[in-house]
């Protein structure tokens, strides 16, 4: 190989060679900056400085027994004609009153005190002028209205807690989910490889207009399934987190004033989503590559001043698909994460939990099969009412009292 030969000019009294010395490591300081711009380009979402990065490890698999909850308090759900409620339901919480979404063929909310007595129900399925043809999601607002949001209609149904209708809000777009922030504006979710790919989230004013996009839909990606399981979730009009099943770094984002900021970022390890996912060239294609691999879904999330659970779901593809629920609960008093692998869908944790109160407890929708497993556990306060419950009843609410 030839050598490289520098010429001198002798005509030069004195020649420095810091100058360009310097030059060249500016030079190629450049370079490598460059480059390694340009590669975190082609990395997914990046993370924020502030993200707390959250790394999961296998761990205990029975969340009940374990020390992280102290007590627990049976509240069956009043069942009769008008109460009786399907599978695919969703809990909230409101002014000590337990609101659940039935968000099946029923598609209205049900309304119970906080002793589990039936109150009313929200909300109708229909062609009629206070009807709506699906219920997509529902919130409350500083006024006690309750807002349940249908995508087909592309509207908001405001009622009253006693279920009488208030008035309807129209929206420029359909959307998956949805949330009332504040009075009259909305964040909706469009999620990947929807109508709006070009973005997956958006700020809507009190006219139903769109105000801002967020969180740029750029992936060919598999769109997940997010009508049964809860995109938003509330803490407060201050407090809004946005979960989504698969995003390329495992992110919870928080909506702030300015937009939204990257909160949590989880590391699953072998199981986090192949980079390769996000780079397929259609929803199919990269379907079919995620399907045939180990992977992990985010199902939940949900904080309080003090804690803040996640749910998510692994796929393991040892001797064929192997599934199990994985649960990570952080105590913020001592900055830790404990977490939970959940093998048996009969367990009466797996994917209950519904919301975190301020009052430190986890509220968890079971039902009564599940329940009548543990009538011997000592943590159950109440455990006669377990004698009473039968597979024909109504879930019962499980209050959890965290440690």
């Amino acid at each position: 190989m030839k050598k490289d030969t520098i010429v001198v000019n002798k005509n030069i009294k004195a020649l420095s060679l810091e100058p360009f010395c310097n030059a060249m490591k500016n030079t190629v300081t450049i370079i490598l900056l460059s480059l390694c711009i340009i590669a975190c380009k082609k990395q997914s979402d990046l993370l924020d400085a502030n993200t707390e990065i959250v790394t999961y490890v296998s761990g205990n698999s029975d969340m009940l027994t374990s020390s992280i909850i102290s007590h627990v308090e049976i509240i069956p759900l009043e069942t009769n004609q008008e109460s009786l409620m399907g599978d695919n339901l969703q809990l909230q919480i409101h002014n000590g009153e337990f609101y659940i979404a039935d968000m099946g063929n029923a598609a209205r909310i049900f309304r119970f005190d906080k002793y589990g007595n039936f109150l009313n129900t929200i909300g109708q399925r229909g062609r009629g002028p206070q009807e709506y043809l699906g219920l997509s999601d529902f919130s409350f607002d500083n006024n006690d209205h309750v807002s349940i949001f249908s995508d087909l209609n592309q509207a908001v149904y405001n009622y009253s807690q006693d279920g009488q209708f208030a008035n309807t809000s129209n929206l420029e777009t359909r959307f998956l989910r949805a949330v009332k922030a504040g009075e009259d504006k909305y964040w909706l979710y469009w999620g990947f490889a929807s109508v709006n790919g070009e973005w997956r989230l958006a700020h809507a004013d009190r006219n139903g207009k769109i105000s801002r996009k967020e969180l740029p839909g750029k992936y060919n990606v598999f769109m997940m399934d997010e009508s049964t399981l809860p995109v938003f979730y509330k803490h407060n009009d201050d407090t809004i987190y946005v979960r989504e099943s698969i995003n390329p770094n495992n992110v919870i984002y928080l909506i702030t004033d300015n937009g939204i900021r990257q909160q949590y970022s989880f590391n699953f390890g072998k199981y986090n989503v192949p980079q390769e996912y996000f780079e397929k060239k259609s929803p199919m294609e990269a379907g079919e590559f995620l399907f045939s691999k180990d992977f992990t879904i985010i199902r939940k999330f949900m904080e309080n001043e003090n804690y803040a659970l996640l749910e998510a779901q692994i796929q393991k593809m040892t001797d064929g698909p192997e599934t199990l629920l994985i649960y990570g609960l952080k105590n913020k008093k001592t900055d830790n994460w404990h977490w939970f692998d959940i093998k048996k869908q009969d367990d009466v944790m797996a994917g209950s939990p519904q919301c975190l109160t301020a009052g430190n407890k986890l509220l968890c929708l079971v039902k009564p099969a599940a329940i009548k497993k543990h009538k011997d556990n000592p943590i159950i306060t109440n455990p006669e009412i377990i004698s009473g419950l039968n597979d024909s009843m109504n879930p019962v609410v499980m209050v959890c009292t965290l440690n």
